[in-house]
Order: structure tokens, then C-alpha cells, then sequence
């Protein structure tokens, strides 16, 4: 509540007097009026001015009544003769009256704002608890905190310290005035530590029997709202504290998704090197003469797998070795020359088989990570040979949709069951066709799956246009790129 200047409360004095006397006054000009009437209608006024105003000027009304009542009432009027017992009887009537109902109404009034400022309090608090759940980071949760302190509660600086990251922030004008020496104590202290002579107050964090960290409040700020503001604060930082650490653990699960899947995507790819060299070796080892030349070009493909195994096992190795920077490196990359690149170097795989290539050449650039989207790619590619006749193209297209990037590899093969088709993804899955045709492990699409998850694509099957396999790779287009 806002002070009463000096003439308000005068000027509500000199009312409540003019209230009662006028009373007086113009109850004895009317007929038939007696002194008990009289003095119930004062009774009422001043109880009415006592839960109005208050009780001063309730007494002020209480004895401006009773010396009117002794002036006005008595025969003869208009004269301070002895006054009759019933006259002094309504007067401590009407002194006690006011006394009683002001102070009753003031207690009434008290625990009314008592019961507004602890709503207020409340809200507050709720306030300062709601934005800290809007929070994503640690460091995030701890600049609100304090910030959210000096502007909800009308302090003049606040600062949060947090144990695990020996971090302190500070916010308001007066921020700076909180020592971080006394944050640390408070930390390790049971309860509330205070500064009178600075105003400064400093309670711990602890949620349960975790040690958080501590704040400090430059300010006046009661002792019960201090430790509400310090319980809230904590139950914010801890909330974060779990968001963050299931976020990690999160991340590497993923993580160990996708080192299990590049390895089994390598796993599967190693194959066709040892598959080329062997053919290349046993042609050598043939009777069947061979010239310079066709002796030659086999050492040469043998040299260029060889190579291309070393490359493939060091990498199978950094993953295997847990490299901490597995994750992909998303970044815009030109899809159609990754496509090309992709057909050249799975030229093995092809075994001279024909591809064809639609719509790659207007293609707009996506975010990728190259080397597993090339791990993809070959997986797709070396299932659309294994699976289709030798005499039929494999067709590697590419179209924007939606925002995103699709790349489809088609065959003309024994294509995928519609029942099937939710199944071919999973680990060590193979359709019932798929392992009369060719060997495999069922690991190819599972890893294939895993790493294109990883990379914010997606993935599916369909029928191609003459009953064969249409595998759909989707990525994002790069930031700024228009569909």
C-alpha cells in the first residue's frame, strides 16, 4: 500500500467529524426522532469509517458524536449542562465501537495484503520456474536464473553459481557487488547465510542430497522467499542437468548404432574386392594362355583392390578403435557428382552391367556427409546387381521433393514383397527370395538404414515400374537452397 500524505489524512479527520456532527445536527431538527434512534445510526457511521478509513478516524467521528449527542440531545438543547448516565454510556459506546471495529478492520486489512503479497510471491516464483524449463542448455538454465531474479523479484543484482562447472553468472545493475568467495561458502553451507550491512543473502542449491551449487540476491528479499526462489532455482538446474545427461546418453547410443552399422556396411563391401581378386587371381592361374596385355590389366585390378581393401580396413579400424568424432560431418556437397562418383567406383560391383543415370544434372546441393552416403549407395547398388537378371539396367535417379533430395536405385529384379517390405530393414532380415538368389548376411539395408537415419535422411522401398526393387534415399536440402 502507498503512504497517506499529512493532508489526507487530515482532510479525512475533519469528514469523519463533519459525518458525525452533521448526524447529530440534523437528527434533532426531525420530528418524532428519539436518542436510542439517534444513536444506532452513529454506531453504524462509525463502524462504516472504521473499515473505510481506519480507526483514527473512526474515533475522531466516535467523539465528535458524543460531545454532540451531550450538546444537542439534553433538555434544554444547545447547551453542555450535566450530562444524563445514558449520555456517557453512549459516548464509551461509541469510543469503544470505534476502537474495536478499527482495530479489527486494520487486522483484517493486514491479512488481506499479507495474503496478496504471498500470491504475488507465488507467481513469482511460478514465473521464474517456467522460464527455466524453456531452457536447452546448462549455461542457458543459469544466465536466466539470474537474470529471471532481478526482473520478477525488483533486486538489484543476482548470481548463480553452479559446483560442476565452476561456473558463476551474474545479472542486474548490482550483480557485479556479489563476491564469488561467498557463493563457494554458500555452497557448502546448510542453509541461508545473510550480509545485513550489504543486503546481500546467499543460500544453497540442493536438490535432495545433490549439492547444485548456490546463489546470491542483492536486495531486500524475505528469508521464506529467498529459500522458495533457491528451491525453484534448483529443481530448474536439476531438470537440465537430467535433460542434458539423457541427451548425451542418447548420443552415444546412436553413436554406437552407427559405428556397429559403418562396420557392417565395410564388412559388406570388403567382400567385393576379395571376390574381384579372386577371379583375377584364378584367371591368371588358368592354362588358358593370356597375353601381355590381359595379364597386365589383371595385376592392375588386383594392385587397384588391394589398395582399395587397405582403405577400407584402416577405416574399419578408426571405427572400431571408438574415433570420438564419429559423428557425420553434414555439409552441402554437389549430389550429382557424388552419384557419378559413386557408379565409377562401384565398377566391380557393376561387372560391366549397364546404369543409367536420369535428372542428376539440375540438381540443387544437399546436406551430406560423403563417405557414408557413399557407403549407402554401394549397398543399394550391390543389391540391385545381386537381385536382377544380368541383361537388365540398374537406373540410378534423382528429383527434388519437398525440401528434400530423393535418390532412387532401381532394378528389374525379383523385387520385395509388399509383406516384406517393413522387414527388409531390420538386422539380419532376408526375404524368403532373396536367399534362394544370392548369399548374404541380412546387415547391408540395416547399416544402410542406421547411417541414413544419422544423417537427418530417410529411407524406403517401393515396386519399380517392371515389378523390381525401387530403393528411395531422401536428404535435406542445404541451407538457402530453393525445392
Amino acid at each position: 500500500m502507498r503512504p497517506v500524505s499529512v493532508w489526507a489524512v487530515c482532510l479525512r479527520l475533519v469528514l469523519s467529524i463533519i459525518i458525525a456532527a452533521g448526524i447529530v445536527f440534523g437528527s434533532v431538527r426531525l420530528p418524532h426522532v428519539n436518542a436510542t434512534t439517534v444513536a444506532l445510526i452513529l454506531v453504524l457511521v462509525i463502524v462504516g469509517l472504521a473499515s473505510a478509513l481506519g480507526w483514527p478516524e473512526a474515533l475522531a467521528a466516535a467523539l465528535t458524536a458524543g460531545l454532540s449527542f451531550m450538546y444537542w440531545l439534553p433538555s434544554p438543547p444547545n447547551s453542555f449542562g450535566v450530562p444524563e448516565p445514558q449520555h456517557w454510556v453512549a459516548l464509551t459506546a461509541f469510543l469503544l465501537t470505534a476502537i474495536v471495529t478499527g482495530q479489527l478492520s486494520a487486522l483484517a486489512r493486514r491479512r488481506s495484503l499479507e495474503a496478496l503479497t504471498r500470491r504475488k510471491e507465488i507467481e513469482q516464483v511460478f514465473r521464474l520456474g517456467s522460464a527455466l524449463m524453456e531452457q536447452q542448455s546448462m549455461t542457458g538454465a543459469l544466465r536466466t536464473a539470474a537474470e529471471q531474479i532481478v526482473e520478477i523479484f525488483g533486486v538489484g543484482g543476482a548470481a548463480v553459481h553452479y559446483c560442476a562447472a565452476h561456473t558463476t553468472l551474474h545479472a542486474g545493475p548490482e550483480g557485479a557487488l556479489i563476491p564469488d568467495l561467498k557463493l563457494c561458502e554458500a555452497a557448502a553451507a546448510a542453509g541461508l547465510l545473510t550480509q545485513p550491512e550489504s543486503s546481500l543473502l546467499f543460500l544453497p542449491l540442493r536438490f535432495g542430497e545433490q549439492r547444485l551449487g548456490s546463489i546470491g540476491i542483492k536486495g531486500r528479499v524475505s528469508e521464506l522467499l529467498a529459500t522458495a526462489i533457491a528451491d525453484r532455482t534448483a529443481s530448474g538446474l536439476a531438470r537440465m542437468m537430467a535433460t542434458e545427461e539423457a541427451r548425451r546418453a542418447y548420443a552415444r547410443r546412436k553413436e554406437e548404432q552407427l559405428r556397429a552399422s559403418v562396420l557392417d556396411a565395410l564388412a559388406h563391401e570388403i567382400k567385393t574386392p576379395l571376390s574381384t581378386i579372386k577371379i583375377a587371381v584364378t584367371t591368371l592361374r588358368s592354362p588358358c594362355s593370356t597375353n601381355g596385355l590381359d595379364r597386365a590389366e589383371l595385376l592392375q585390378i588386383i594392385d587397384q583392390e588391394v589398395e582399395r581393401l587397405n582403405l577400407w580396413v584402416d577405416e574399419a579400424l578408426d571405427t572400431a578403435l571408438e574415433e570420438p568424432d564419429l559423428r557425420p560431418k553434414t555439409e552441402p556437397q554437389d549430389v550429382a557428382k557424388l552419384i557419378a562418383e559413386t557408379v565409377k567406383e562401384c565398377a566391380p560391383i557393376l561387372r560391366n552391367r549397364q546404369v543409367e543415370l536420369q535428372g542428376i544434372h539440375t540438381l540443387p546441393a544437399a546436406e551430406l556427409d560423403t563417405g557414408m552416403v557413399k557407403h549407402v549407395l554401394r549397398q543399394l547398388l550391390d543389391n540391385a546387381v545381386k537381385y536382377s537378371p544380368e541383361a537388365t539396367p540398374v537406373i540410378v535417379s534423382s528429383e527434388v521433393n519437398c525440401g528434400s533430395i530423393v535418390i532412387s536405385v532401381v532394378d528389374n529384379g525379383i523385387g520385395i514383397p509388399e509383406q516384406e517390405r517393413s522387414q527388409v530393414f531390420n538386422h539380419g532380415y532376408r526375404g524368403a527370395k532373396a536367399r534362394s538368389l544370392a548369399e548374404g548376411n541380412g546387415l547391408g539395408l540395416a547399416s544402410a538404414k542406421c547411417i541414413t537415419e544419422s544423417l537427418g535422411g530417410a529411407i524406403w522401398v517401393t515396386s519399380g515400374p517392371s515389378g523390381g526393387a525401387a530403393f528411395h534415399l531422401s536428404f535435406p536440402l542445404a541451407h538457402g537452397m530453393k525445392a
